[in-house]
């Protein structure tokens, strides 16, 4: 859900960006969890293509930025990748300095939980937005 989020949100600005998602044990080639499918839908985006892939080396070395869901996910990333730790972030620090949070993971629970999720995430990812495409040297 992040991914296709963040793609809307980055959708029409001059600056160029490239959303990668992967997941640390994902099973490649699987399809999104339908509630999140019909929830991005109720957003207007379309899921429905999306395959799920393993997080590779190759991935990591090229990131500009890497965002993880959960400290979890966060030191497993650097535990794999060490040299990576300057680039790599939860996505709540990165978006609010907030370094004790995790994005809750909907899997499982249900609707509503993701229609929850997907609101986070798009709040959290707004403040992402913003701080990509500031300017380091207005203030």
């Amino acid at each position: 859900m992040a991914g296709a989020i963040l793609r809307d949100l980055l959708a029409g600005r001059e600056a160029e960006f490239v959303v990668e998602t992967a997941g640390l044990g994902a099973e490649p080639g699987l399809g999104a969890e339908s509630d999140a499918v019909a929830v991005l839908r109720e957003q207007g985006l379309d899921l429905s293509g999306h395959r799920t892939r393993r997080l590779e080396a190759q991935m990591v070395a090229e990131a500009d930025l890497i965002l993880t869901m959960t400290r979890s996910h966060k030191q497993q990333v650097l535990r794999l990748h060490p040299r990576a730790a300057e680039k790599t972030f939860t996505l709540l620090e990165f978006a609010y300095d907030d370094r004790e949070s995790d994005v809750e993971d909907p899997f499982g629970r249900g609707h509503d939980t993701y229609r929850r999720t997907a609101q986070e995430l798009r709040r959290a990812l707004t403040s992402v937005v913003d701080k990509l495409l500031s300017d380091p040297l207005a203030d």
